[in-house]
């Protein structure tokens, strides 16, 4: 069966669905340790993340585990939520042998931004090109050496987003003095970014009343004045 990506599930996630198709996960044990992986990744069931590490530890000691992961990871490039769920599981079950795909995948050209429209190629490849920075991180908390591909990402001076999150990764596993040396003055203001946690922000509400504000529409299309998002353009019918 292949691997089916839906927007939405009846909780409003992300899931996966079987379908009639190509042999993903079930040609071999290593591949169905795979979608096993990705089945609990994206599993909401509280037994899920204990089951997912219990998978990651099997696919660490599985002789082809790390080649197996790579080659998918290569292989689903048409399917960009596949090949993000599989980049997740290759930087937690990867070795120093998985970096240098993963910063190939990191360092892959991003599709032309279109400045129509909410999202398009250009954000869904984003995506995979910084969950392989987050990737190559993962495995060099477990195998230090690793750390050299996110410096070899920086060097080369990727889209500016995939560089942020290299230069972040980079210092946090302290090669702070070798990602400085490495950027231009241009881009030094990346180590000064100030990262805090979401429990850390907070706002407070401008209305102090606690009553209900109806709505009534404008009459004429011309006064509508609701303001326009992502670039989205609406026609007059």
């Amino acid at each position: 069966m292949a691997c089916k990506t839906e927007n939405t599930n009846e909780n409003g996630g992300d899931r996966f669905e079987r379908e009639q198709g190509r042999q993903w996960f079930g040609g071999s044990v290593t591949q169905w340790l795979v979608g096993q992986a990705l089945r609990h990744l994206n599993g909401a069931e509280p037994s899920d993340e204990r089951s997912y590490q219990h998978v990651i530890a099997l696919l660490r000691e599985h002789k082809a585990g790390k080649d197996t992961l790579t080659q998918l990871a290569h292989d689903t490039v048409a399917d960009p939520t596949l090949r993000w769920n599989i980049l997740h599981v290759l930087g937690d079950a990867g070795d120093a042998s998985s970096i240098k795909s993963l910063v190939e995948a990191a360092l892959e050209r991003l599709p032309e931004r279109q400045r129509e429209g909410c999202e398009g190629p250009y954000d869904t490849e984003l995506l995979n090109r910084t969950m392989a920075v987050h990737a190559i991180a993962a495995v060099a908390r477990r195998h230090e050496d690793a750390a050299d591909g996110l410096l070899r990402i920086v060097e080369a001076k990727p889209d500016r987003a995939v560089l942020i999150e290299a230069v972040k990764a980079a210092v946090d596993l302290g090669q702070g003095e070798r990602v400085q040396s490495l950027l231009s003055e241009e881009d030094r203001w990346i180590l000064d970014l100030k990262r805090v946690s979401y429990r850390e922000v907070s706002a407070d509400a401008e209305r102090e009343d606690g009553k209900e504000i109806g709505f009534v529409p404008p009459r004429q299309r011309e006064h509508h004045t609701a303001p326009q998002a992502c670039g989205c353009s609406s026609k007059e019918d």
